[in-house]
């Protein structure tokens, strides 16, 4: 994987090197590798003279017999089906008919074609051969991994109820995705990995807010592990894929901590590397991901209030990177293991870590371009205690207290779920950011009430608010039944007794 890049460290180095390699290799799934035949054919979608070269250079290439077909995308009413499989409904004058190929070239944009592995934009190729080179790749035998792990558990979309717009309250896994290695349904409210269509660019594990989307070989317990064998040593993050290009690199004190995509580090992940090597983390991504600078500017902002430097350095380039390794340090009040648990939502584990970092400071407010960093409103009024909310929230945000409704804000993923839960519209959410004090990791109660006393017994039994809430529903319904309305205000041994007249 990374061999060249391991032997240009000390052998004690070499060791933490193989031995996070092996960590990798003990959380993947080998047994999520499957092949598919893709046959020589190519179907080739637009119009012009370009079209009729690329054609005619595919048609007289000598390293593989391609079948070609050219079609106007206007002759196109539908294309579906995967990478080898694809299917094209054509029509011409009045008649239907199907075609089928296993890989498809467009010079026209389709975003929505785009998506499908298999289907090459000429634009996105500086010359025909670059893109004649993909197309030969997968020709024969195409293996490909299931690379990502999906948890239903704590999913914030998965079999809920529809928002006012008719889709999920969260889907930021399938909306990052530039392929259809994730998409969703919204009539099933269920989401649908394509381990065909996966390009491994990580950005649905990066947006996944309680961890249900984890990347093989690479989820947050294997980092998690491999994260405490760089105790006092300054990582420098690398992809897999780029690792071969920081070969000439002056290390220094440091070492590389190879990862499958730096893409997937969100501010979770990457305050365990700071906390657990108790050193500052270098990363180089020449791609300038936009998800992973913000995830490193919103924990650099948190980590120049409490300790006036960052958590984490960042180099596009190499002379850059360079220039970062110099700079980084160990710094011991970075320092913290947290020992999370194999079930922990993302969050728990993110607010576990945090607080750490807080402790009895009051920090001030740390704004954040996610949305999903923020806090629920109650309206006390209006809440009768019902708890939908409670049932609703799956992350322990939300909780409940003696005649009382408990908020975890550290916890909050601020998906709005509770929102439309609650039928007093009680609830509202914020979405601000993060507020660095003691006091925002703490269950806090946000709505309560007294409880009621049975009239029979003197039993409490109930919160006043829920009783008041139902004897005005059902008074207009009892009307002048003096036992019905009575038991009302009972406990529930009360209540049969006052309705058959029973004597205590």
């Amino acid at each position: 994987m990374y061999e060249k890049l391991i032997r240009i460290f000390s052998q004690e180095k070499q060791k933490i090197l193989q031995e996070s390699f092996e960590i990798y290799q003990d959380y993947s799934d080998f047994l999520r590798f499957y092949s598919l035949e893709i046959a020589p054919t190519v179907l080739i979608l637009g119009e012009g003279e370009e079209v009729e070269e690329f054609a005619a250079m595919l048609d007289s290439y000598e390293k593989i017999n391609y079948q070609v077909g050219v079609l106007s995308p206007k002759e196109v009413v539908a294309i579906n089906g995967h990478l080898g499989q694809f299917e094209a409904k054509i029509k011409r004058e009045d008649s239907l008919f199907s075609l089928q190929f296993a890989q498809m070239v467009l010079f026209y944009e389709d975003e929505n074609l785009k998506r499908f592995m298999g289907c090459e934009n000429v634009q996105d190729y500086e010359t025909p051969q670059d893109l004649i080179d993909i197309l030969d790749s997968r020709v024969g035998t195409y293996s490909y991994h299931n690379i990502i792990h999906y948890n239903a558990d704590k999913c914030q979309y998965h079999h809920r109820r529809p928002d006012k717009k008719g889709e999920g309250y969260c889907h930021a896994c399938a909306d990052s995705c530039p392929t259809f290695g994730v998409s969703k349904n919204d009539s099933l409210m269920e989401l649908q990995f394509s381990a065909l269509d996966c390009i491994s660019c990580g950005a649905c594990v990066m947006a996944c807010p309680t961890g249900s989307v984890q990347r093989d070989g690479y989820d947050k317990e294997s980092l998690y592990e491999i994260a405490k064998l760089y105790k006092n040593i300054v990582p420098v993050v690398v992809d897999a894929s780029t690792s071969q290009d920081v070969l000439d690199i002056d290390f220094g004190n440091t070492l590389a901590f190879v990862v499958a995509q730096t893409h997937l580090l969100n501010e979770t992940y990457l305050l365990s590397i700071v906390q657990e090597s108790s050193a500052q983390v270098v990363i180089y991504d020449p791609q300038k991901n936009m998800a992973l600078m913000s995830a490193i500017e919103f924990l650099n902002n948190i980590f120049q209030k409490k300790y006036q430097r960052d958590a984490v350095l960042l180099a596009h380039d190499k002379e850059k990177l360079q220039e970062k390794i110099k700079l980084a340090g160990v710094y011991s009040d970075f320092a913290y293991t947290y020992r999370q648990g194999q079930k922990d939502a993302l969050r728990h584990i993110f607010s576990e870590r945090l607080k750490f970092v807080v402790k009895d400071d009051i920090l001030g407010f740390i704004p954040n371009t996610y949305n999903t960093y923020g806090r629920v409103i109650v309206n006390q009024d209006k809440c009768t205690l019902c708890m939908s909310c409670v049932g609703a929230c799956n992350v322990q945000s939300l909780s409940a207290g003696d005649f009382s409704l408990m908020h975890n804000p550290s916890l909050c993923t601020t998906c709005g779920y509770c929102v439309d839960s609650c039928p007093e519209q009680a609830i509202s959410v914020k979405f601000d950011g993060i507020n660095l004090e003691p006091k925002w990791f703490e269950h806090e109660i946000v709505a309560r009430d007294r409880g009621f006393e049975c009239v029979e017994c003197g039993k409490i039994f109930a919160n006043t608010k829920a009783v008041e809430k139902i004897k005005n529903m059902m008074t207009p319904i009892f009307k002048n039944d003096a036992a019905r309305l009575r038991s009302l205000e009972c406990c529930e041994t009360c209540k049969v007794k006052v309705m058959f007249g029973v004597q205590s």
